[in-house]
This record gives structure tokens, sequence and C-alpha cells, in this order.
């Protein structure tokens, strides 16, 4: 009995699939590195604007905290610095008297315009009468002078006067707010000598000069960007410590102890 072989059914030549060659395997190979390679890379620069990043912006808290301490306690300061604004004699004349004493004496001498806006009773003005007063800058009424008359709440004297806008504490709100920035940075926005201050009739500066001109951040939009800053280092952060390898999350807030100084102050972290 013979027995005939049947051969394979024809496969068409656009139907053929063909394995993984060694020449497809050190493609893929190589494609595999260079990837792992950038990601090094890019996680080397994420690493380096991070570090520096965040000291930028620790040496921005630390002055935002020193200037914020002094502002908070500037009042006990200024009362221990000059003495002679906050002396007081027996009596009370009464808090009209003592607003008598700044309109009918100080107040034409502040400048035209000038009027009360508050009054500070002895009680929360730590032992005189505090009268505010404000000095319009121009007709429009839209930039205004402060001024702190002090009084003695028993002769009913004025002791003194504070321009709100003069002396160290006013120095260091500035650097609480602008980091001394108030006219952009290096003043160029600085209404006299500024590079890029408007011109006499009041128009911006164009072409190039107004394109560059927009980007540098004036005053509180300085303060924006340092929020930006924070915004990055948190990401990043989050980026470089929990990413990829999400094995540390289940150990983000745990305590290491007994394992070295390192360790410990890189847990608290």
């Amino acid at each position: 009995m013979t027995t005939t072989e049947v051969p394979p059914p024809a496969v068409p030549d656009d139907e053929v699939v063909e394995g993984p060659t060694l020449t497809h395997a050190a493609d893929i190979e190589r494609r595999i590195g260079r990837g792992k390679r950038l990601s090094k890379r890019i996680r080397r620069l994420i690493v380096l604007l991070h570090r520096w990043v965040s000291f930028a912006l620790l040496a921005w808290v630390v002055v935002i905290s020193l200037t914020g301490a002094w502002l908070v306690f500037g009042p006990a300061f200024d009362s221990w610095l000059h003495r002679d604004r906050f002396a007081t004699t027996s009596g009370d004349v009464g808090p009209a008297a003592a607003l008598a004493a700044v309109t009918d004496d100080e107040l034409p001498q502040a400048g035209e315009g000038a009027y009360v806006y508050s009054t500070v009773l002895p009680r929360n003005g730590r032992g005189v009468y505090q009268v505010n007063v404000a000095v319009p800058l121009d007709a429009e009424g839209l930039e205004e002078r402060y001024l702190t008359y002090f009084v003695d709440p028993g002769g009913g004297g004025v002791n003194g006067v504070q321009d709100e806008e003069e002396g160290f504490s006013h120095w260091m709100l500035r650097g609480h707010e602008a980091l001394w920035q108030d006219h952009g940075v290096l003043n160029v926005f600085h209404p006299d000598d500024g590079w890029c201050r408007p011109d006499g009739d009041g128009a911006e500066p164009g072409g190039p000069k107004g394109v560059v001109c927009d980007v540098i951040p004036d005053g509180l939009d300085l303060i924006g960007w340092f929020a930006v800053g924070f915004f990055f280092i948190l990401t990043s952060g989050f980026y470089l410590w929990y990413w990829p390898n999400v094995r540390r999350w289940a150990t983000a807030l745990v305590i290491k102890r007994g394992r070295g100084r390192f360790q410990f102050h890189l847990s608290l972290h």
C-alpha cells in the first residue's frame, strides 16, 4: 500500500509573516537604549532645575519671613524707638479734642485736600490717640500720601507725625510685598529714569523695546512668578520622588529611624 504526501497549501507572498530577525532585535535594543538615555538626561535636568529653583525660592521665603515678622511687631518696635511720639500725661481730653488738635493746627499744613480717614483710641494706640490723615497727590485723588499724628490724651497736644512712606518699616513693607522691586526689576519702570518709563504723554514704549518691557515683571507680578516657581518645585519633586517607582507611595509618610541621619532627614523632607 502506497501513501501519497500532500504538500501544504501555498500561501500568497503578501500573507507571509516573517519572525523577528537579529537585525530587527538590534534595532529594538538601540531604540530602547536611546529612550533610556534621553529619559536619564531629562531627569538630570529636572533634578538640577528643582535644586536651584528651590534655593532661590528659599531665599525669598527667608526675606518674606523676616520682613513679615518686623511688620507684625512694627508698632511695638516703633513705640520703643520713638518714645517721644507715645509720651502721655494724666487725664483724657477725649477723641473730639484730639481730632480738633489735628484738623485745626496740622491739617492745613499737610497739603491741599488733606482729610482724616480714621482715629485710633488710646487703648488700641499704645496709650495715645493716633489720627490717620490722607493727602491727595493728584487732582483725581488716585494717589495719596498717608500721615499718622500722635496726640497726647492728657494734654491734647500733637507729639509727632509719621509719614507712612518713610522710615525703616516702610522699607521692610516694600521688601515684603515686592522684594524692593516695586518699580520692576532694577527699577526699569521707574517714572523718572527707568528704561521702560512712559513718555511725556504717558504712552508706553513701543516696538521691540515695548515687547521686552511687557515681559519684564513689575511690582506684584514678580510675586506671581515666584508662585509659578513653587508650582514647578511641587510638580517636579513629585515626579522625582514618587514616579515611576510607585512602590515608594506605600512608605511616603513613614519617618525612617535607625538608618542614619541622612535617611532620617530625607524621610522628613
